[in-house]
């Protein structure tokens, strides 16, 4: 006997979704109409992990060599690549995102926000607007960087955030830095100051 996944209770059903890696959902959605909204309107659950990144362009991909791409990243290691010059793509990739889930929980996500920044931070906060993220991590640069990571983190006043910063700031920037689970500054060559909470070390 075949069973009609559809008629059984909403209860169930949402909590069976909630088990679900984020490929499962990609296929169900492709299904029918109805799986389509049921994978649209349901909570994905908690993952462990997510992660944005600027990339250059991987083999098999359908573009020139070496043109920029950004790897998203999403709980099991599903990835897209999004053409970062290409705002229709980014479009697609966006409602495709809306559609994928209602809500997810992330225990850490981990983001590069470049200098020269395509797509432009709104695209990261469409991204992320129905997240629930415990931790957000940045790799700095720079002090465009910094004021990029400082602005999107402004949308999550109630998650921890850590911060590895490659280049040295001003002493009044450094002040001016809002509390982090852990900051860190680390160069070549040279010693790395790391701040954890209200304490810090050096360590070399």
């Amino acid at each position: 006997h075949q069973m009609d996944l559809l008629s059984l209770p909403d209860v169930f059903l949402r909590k069976l979704m909630r088990t679900m890696m984020i490929k499962d959902r990609l296929r169900l959605r492709l299904v029918c109409r109805a799986f389509k909204e049921l994978v649209a309107n349901t909570h994905a659950s908690y993952f462990e992990q997510g992660s944005v990144y600027q990339n250059p362009a991987k083999r098999g991909f359908n573009i020139r060599p070496f043109q920029k791409t950004i790897e998203i990243r999403i709980g099991d290691g599903k990835c897209n690549y999004i053409r970062m010059a290409r705002v229709e793509e980014q479009e697609h990739f966006l409602h495709l995102r809306k559609r994928l889930f209602s809500g997810i929980t992330l225990g850490k996500f981990e983001i590069d926000l470049y200098d020269n920044l395509t797509p432009d931070l709104d695209f990261y906060r469409r991204l992320t607007e129905k997240f629930k993220i415990r931790e957000i991590h940045f790799d700095v640069d720079s002090t465009t960087q910094l004021e990029k990571s400082l602005q999107f983190v402004a949308d999550y006043p109630c998650t921890e955030f850590t911060m590895q910063m490659r280049y040295t700031p001003t002493y009044p920037m450094l002040l001016s830095l809002p509390a982090m689970k852990e900051f860190t500054i680390c160069q070549l060559n040279q010693e790395m100051v790391v701040f954890c909470e209200s304490n810090y070390h050096n360590a070399y």
